[in-house]
């Protein structure tokens, strides 16, 4: 009796696993529940070997498509609108190029918008955990330690998002490469912090479904 149920358990364990392999195989698509979104950093750091910078930074676009295949490379959407507040920071100074902000009397360029491209997932499908996005064009000027310094992503070493797959929270990390403006400016500057996850405008979290 006791083998009789045993055996009942591992088939039924088996048939579990074929079932969620199978509906992880068939879905190919992933539903993003709001197109507009805001990301949010009450602290966000920028690491050099020279100098650590925090501000408070937000980011706000759109999502082109409601849905989209899990496909490397593919362009998802803009980030139309980046500010870095910068009576907030603390070791120095960060100005995002959005056209807006000034530095010592002058505005700054604009490379607004920046493309966000899908780069793959975390977990173990169909329990995945976050999105990997890659920021590319992501430009801002850093004055600290003596040094003002200009970073831009690219599309060979975009800015690296981790958006949660139930929304409220992402993560930055990943080091883009220095413009030249001085040589001695740090090469590569490493951001991280956890921020909000939100449709545009209001509390509500951002969250990912597989379809």
């Amino acid at each position: 009796m006791r083998l009789g149920m045993r055996h009942s358990l591992v088939c039924m364990t088996v048939v579990c696993a074929i079932l969620l392999a199978s509906a992880a195989a068939s879905a190919n698509r992933i539903r993003v529940s709001n197109q507009n979104i805001r990301i949010a950093w009450r602290t966000l750091t920028f690491r050099t070997e020279l100098f650590t910078v925090t501000c408070e930074v937000t980011l706000e676009g759109t999502f082109h498509s409601a849905t989209f295949p899990k496909t490397a490379g593919l362009l998802l959407g803009y980030i139309t609108r980046a500010i870095s507040r910068n009576e907030t920071c603390a070791n120095g100074r960060v100005w995002m190029l959005n056209g807006t902000e000034r530095e010592e009397g002058f505005t700054l360029g604009n490379t607004l918008p920046w493309h966000f491209v899908y780069e793959g997932f975390s977990g173990t499908l169909p329990f995945f955990t976050s999105i990997r996005v890659g920021i590319i064009g992501m430009a801002y000027r850093i004055a600290a330690a003596g040094e003002r310094c200009l970073y831009r992503s690219t599309p060979t070493e975009p800015q690296l998002l981790f958006m949660n797959r139930e929304g409220g929270r992402t993560e930055e990390e990943r080091s883009i490469p220095a413009e030249e403006e001085s040589r001695l400016c740090p090469g590569r500057v490493e951001i991280s912090g956890f921020g909000t996850l939100s449709v545009l405008g209001t509390v509500t979290n951002i969250s990912f479904t597989l379809i």
